[in-house]
Formats: structure tokens, C-alpha cells, sequence
């Protein structure tokens, strides 16, 4: 039977250790994973975050698994790094910002890290800023400067007044 995410509106807290169980079963589908991450994300939502021991165990489990092939999971797998940013999540997020990969998956990604760069080091908002050069090359809408500049601007306002001259 297809795996179908447990009900946004429960207001059930184990909803996470159930979701870290599902989680751990091999040969989950890229759509049953990608609606199981998001269930995760409205729980979060709903619930605040997750107990500590669950919340390690998930974020280890989507570190482990990242980056994922289907642009779907992917996405929602940088989201939650984002959130609980766990060790070695800002550097696992700035790997799949490279030129060579499709673009449209890196937007989401560096918006992800728009939300952590208070947490990275000069080297790490240093990628990120690079990125952001190589993006300003890009052309799309008539909204995509202006998308790219308003995710720029907030990456630089989470960083300390003296980050910006050590960039």
C-alpha cells in the first residue's frame, strides 16, 4: 500500500518519532520522501520543534542522505538543514552550489542558506557571497534581480558589522 503522511492538523508531538521511523525504512519513494519531509516541516509548524533526541536523529538522517538526486527531496531536505542547521549542514548546502549543477535547485538552496549565514564562518558567507556573483550572471522574469538582490541583502544583514570588510 503507498505510504500516505499522517494528518497536518494532529496535534500529536510524537508525530516526529513517527516520522524518524518512516524515515528509516529503506526504498521510500522520491514522492513518499518528499511528503514525508514536508509533513516534518508543518509539524514543525505546528508544533515547535521536535524533541532534541528525534530532532538529532532526523537532521543526522537528512545530512546522511544529502544531496539528494530528485530536485523535489532536495529541496525540501536543504529546508530542514536550514532550520536545525546540524554540524556540517552549511557545508554540505554551499557543495551543491557549483556552476556545473542546474541552477534552479541552487536558488532554493541559497535561499536556505540565507536563513544559517548567521551561523557560518568568514569562509563559508565568502562561498556563499561567490555564489551570489556567479547568480548575477543569470538572467530570468522580470523579478529574478530583484529575487537574487532581496535574498543577497539578507544574507549580508545576518552577518556582524565587521564580517562584511573580512569578506
Amino acid at each position: 500500500a503507498p505510504w500516505t503522511p499522517p494528518a497536518a492538523e494532529t496535534k500529536d508531538p510524537a508525530i516526529f518519532e513517527r516520522a524518524a521511523v518512516l524515515f528509516d525504512r529503506p526504498g521510500l519513494p522520491d514522492d513518499a520522501l518528499t511528503d514525508l519531509l514536508r509533513t516534518i516541516e508543518v509539524a514543525l509548524e505546528l508544533h515547535g520543534n521536535a524533541p532534541a533526541a528525534v530532532r538529532d536523529r532526523l537532521a543526522a538522517r537528512i545530512l546522511t542522505g544529502y544531496p539528494h538526486a530528485n530536485s523535489s527531496v532536495l529541496r525540501e531536505q536543504a529546508v530542514l538543514l536550514a532550520f536545525w542547521a546540524p554540524p556540517g549542514a552549511i557545508d554540505a548546502l554551499l557543495g551543491s552550489l557549483k556552476p556545473a549543477r542546474p541552477r534552479d535547485p541552487q536558488i532554493p538552496i541559497a535561499d536556505c542558506l540565507r536563513a544559517v549565514a548567521a551561523g557560518g564562518t568568514i569562509e563559508q558567507k565568502r562561498r556563499i557571497l561567490a555564489w551570489f556573483e556567479i547568480a548575477a550572471g543569470w538572467t530570468g522574469g522580470n523579478s529574478f534581480r530583484g529575487y537574487l538582490d532581496a535574498m543577497l541583502q539578507a544574507c549580508i544583514k545576518r552577518t556582524s558589522p565587521a564580517e562584511p570588510r573580512a569578506m
